[in-house]
């Protein structure tokens, strides 16, 4: 396993929070709200991620910054226990990618059983630099969505067919316009099972309850 210093950065750029392969930040998000950001550095080098955290009403926005390498960098979103809710991928505004069933946005009645049982998985390959979002966008727009489901997003780096990923978990609890909330974010860096054969399929990986992470409101 690949050893992971992790460090968080408010806004403003200061440090919020480190140590080595897990940081939890509690932090007072009315004054705070905007780019927090995470640098995992191992042997390797650092990587990036980002939660945006708008406390108007807005869903959750998931970002990664790709920097010029080398490497394979595997995006994944998903989304659970999330009724009614398509995945979109934007690489620097633009959209790269969107989750569909068959060309239809994938919508599950309220009242049925596989609403708050269903996982959805959106993955992006790139070697291309930019900054590469993940949203959950309902039939009305990236306004509230109307789930209390997890947003997961994953980024992978793959080197010589290991892949080191990390996760950062979020639950969405924004319901109205807001001027003060609490942010609490865990990350855990971790090596995944290896790519088989390089393939373009999901990795082959069983992700454990490693990481969790919660944006609430106070109303």
């Amino acid at each position: 396993m690949h050893k992971f210093n992790l460090t968080w950065y408010n806004p403003a750029g200061e440090v919020a929070g480190d140590g080595a392969e897990h940081v939890v930040i509690n932090a007072d998000i009315s004054n705070d709200w905007g780019i927090w950001e995470v640098k995992a550095c191992d042997v390797i080098g650092c990587g990036n991620q980002y939660i945006f955290l708008h406390v108007q009403g807005a869903p959750v926005i998931s970002n990664y910054l790709v920097r010029k390498t080398k490497l394979q960098v595997i995006l994944q979103c998903i989304i659970k226990g999330s009724p009614k809710a398509q995945l979109f991928y934007y690489k620097s505004g633009t959209l790269v990618s969107s989750y569909t069933d068959q060309g239809h946005s994938i919508e599950y009645d309220l009242n049925s059983s596989l609403a708050y049982n269903s996982t959805r998985l959106l993955i992006v390959r790139t070697f291309f630099e930019g900054t590469y979002s993940c949203v959950a966008q309902n039939k009305y727009g990236f306004q509230r969505l109307t789930f209390d489901g997890d947003i997961q997003f994953a980024v992978s780096v793959t080197l010589n067919q290991q892949t080191t990923t990390a996760i950062v978990n979020a639950t969405e609890t924004v319901y109205y316009p807001a001027t003060s909330g609490y942010m609490q974010v865990s990350v855990i860096a971790f090596n995944s099972k290896v790519l088989e054969n390089n393939s373009e399929s999901e990795p082959a990986t069983k992700y454990m309850n490693i990481t969790s992470g919660k944006v609430a409101t106070d109303l």
